[in-house]
């Protein structure tokens, strides 16, 4: 009896383990064997399961993978689809999609199956057409018992997407750098394209409800459903979009006495620029493109004039904050002592350059008074000269002209100051000006040789 026990706890472990070994070996578990990966143009044939193989054996869900492929240059508007085609017109099938292929089997499992292309089949219904993002790794999972072929389609350059891409963009030009969105014609142009827009959508949504899919759950995506569309009712689709363009257009010219509302105008601006955007950024089918077009285009001119409304408010804020300090203004002898000090600076300055760089010989020609040229060159004396002043004449030099040349200069008189230097007593003249109070007053024979300090600045101009 004592042996019987450790034997049968022996043959009971082994059982248990053994029932664990068999439940792996029947249930159907994801194992990524029975992953492919699909290549551009290759074809993928999977024959049909005899009815003894489909009684012995177990159907499971074939899953196919793509690559995802780095944002370049040359594949910015890339489009790939999956073209399915199956030997019975009616075959029965199940396709999944998901971003990986545990993904797939799990929606196969729970049943979550993709309706797109199974409705709008073409004209012969064995063709179904299933999109694939073209910048990111994506599977697609499909169950049945039937033959079929899948190939994957890859167009690099889709005309489709570029197209969108340049009406996006011309849209987004035309309201933020010319006038013409102003215009009655750019409203009945918008008109016209959101009627072709809208009318597609409709007529989607009746193939598809005529169909078999009352709850429209393949309606997605629209340019692929529209195309299949097209393809099988061109005259009755042609129609449509010439309808919804008719309609349209007729109510934009019944309404367009709207237009001289400022707030429409403003409102039909905008609601351009949105279109711009939707088509800017659904023209890739990578999301960080259209997001980096947005970025660029979008802020502007709007960056521009939040700019410059944070500038006025700082510069408001700034002044509120520290108040500017009150500028004195010059009094009238300041401003006299000023001007001649500037006059004779200005005069220097000229002479000197005239001592640098002498005039040439057809220059000399035209002076009616040679000797008064030479004196001012010489002395700095000047008197009004027509021609002397044809001659010297530069815009940097008239920074310190005060008053015009109207006649001669009479010689200074003598005083306190007349025998020193005049730029040293038009200077020093200037800082007692500039250091004294507007109460305060010099002595009158400083005062009388400042008059005449001034007298003798004043007549000086900066013309000759």
């Amino acid at each position: 009896m004592n042996r019987i026990i450790p034997i049968f706890v022996k043959l009971l472990l082994l059982l248990l383990t053994l029932s664990n070994c068999c439940d792996g070996l029947f249930e159907g578990r994801f194992n990524d064997q029975h992953v492919t990966y699909l290549h551009a143009g290759v074809p993928h044939v999977q024959d049909a399961l005899t009815m003894l193989q489909t009684f012995y054996s177990q159907n499971r869900i074939h899953i196919y993978c793509r690559r995802d492929q780095p944002l370049k240059m040359r594949n910015i508007f890339q489009s790939n689809r999956l073209l399915l085609m199956t030997q019975a017109p009616s075959a029965k099938y199940s396709q999944y999609k998901a971003p990986t292929a545990q993904g797939v089997y799990d929606a196969h499992l729970a049943h979550k199956e993709c309706f797109e292309g199974k409705f709008l089949s073409g004209r012969n219904k064995g063709l179904h057409y299933i999109s694939l993002p073209a910048h990111a790794h994506y599977c697609y999972g499909i169950f049945t018992d039937q033959a079929y072929n899948l190939t994957l389609l890859q167009d690099r350059c889709d005309t489709e997407r570029v197209a969108r891409f340049t009406l996006g963009f011309i849209m987004w030009l035309i309201e933020v750098a010319t006038s013409l969105s102003e215009s009655l014609i750019c409203v009945y142009s918008v008109a016209a394209l959101m009627g072709i827009h809208l009318a597609s959508v409709v007529v989607v949504c009746v193939a598809l409800f005529y169909h078999g899919d009352r709850k429209l759950s393949s309606i997605q995506p629209v340019s692929t459903n529209f195309k299949l569309v097209l393809e099988q009712y061109p005259t009755s689709v042609a129609v449509a979009l010439v309808g919804g363009v008719f309609i349209l257009v007729n109510f934009c010219q019944d309404h367009h006495s709207l237009w001289r509302h400022a707030w429409v105008r403003s409102l039909f601006r905008r609601f351009m620029r949105l279109l711009a955007c939707l088509f800017i950024m659904n023209a890739s089918n990578n999301s960080v493109f259209g997001w980096l077009c947005l970025t660029c285009l979008m802020p502007w001119p709007e960056l521009w004039w939040l700019l410059q409304w944070l500038q006025l408010k700082l510069i408001k804020f700034q002044r509120h904050l520290l108040p500017p300090a009150f500028r004195r203004l010059l009094s009238e002898r300041e401003f006299e002592a000023q001007a001649g000090y500037e006059t004779q600076r200005a005069l220097s300055e000229m002479r000197q350059r005239l001592r640098t760089a002498s005039p040439d010989w057809e220059q000399l020609a035209q002076l009616q008074a040679p000797q008064q040229f030479a004196q001012f060159i010489s002395s700095g004396i000047h008197e009004p000269d027509q021609s002397l002043r044809r001659i010297g004449a530069e815009p940097h030099m008239q920074r310190g002209q005060t008053a015009a040349l109207t006649g001669p200069v009479p010689a200074p008189a003598p005083g306190p100051d007349s025998d020193l230097d005049p730029e040293a007593t038009m200077l020093r003249h200037l800082a007692a000006v500039m250091d004294s109070d507007s109460t305060q007053s010099l002595d009158s024979a400083s005062t009388e040789s400042l008059c005449r300090q001034l007298q003798f600045g004043s007549t000086r101009s900066l013309q000759c």
